[in-house]
């Protein structure tokens, strides 16, 4: 069992390449230590969107 940190819920290991658990990182729900992990590799994180102005010469 771990904590999965990105989305804040317990889940069971099983040993997917999906998941990631961490030997040294733990958090605590009502008392019990569980291991911090991931459950999907895939991290979702905003996409910075860029923009190209022209710059007029004279």
């Amino acid at each position: 069992m771990y904590y999965c940190i990105q989305c804040a819920a317990i889940h069971a290991a099983n040993g997917s390449d999906k998941e990631i658990i961490f030997q040294s990182g733990f958090h605590y729900v009502a008392g019990q230590r569980y291991h911090a992990g991931v459950c999907q590799l895939e991290v979702h994180v905003p996409e910075i969107q860029h923009t190209t102005h022209t710059t007029a010469t004279a």
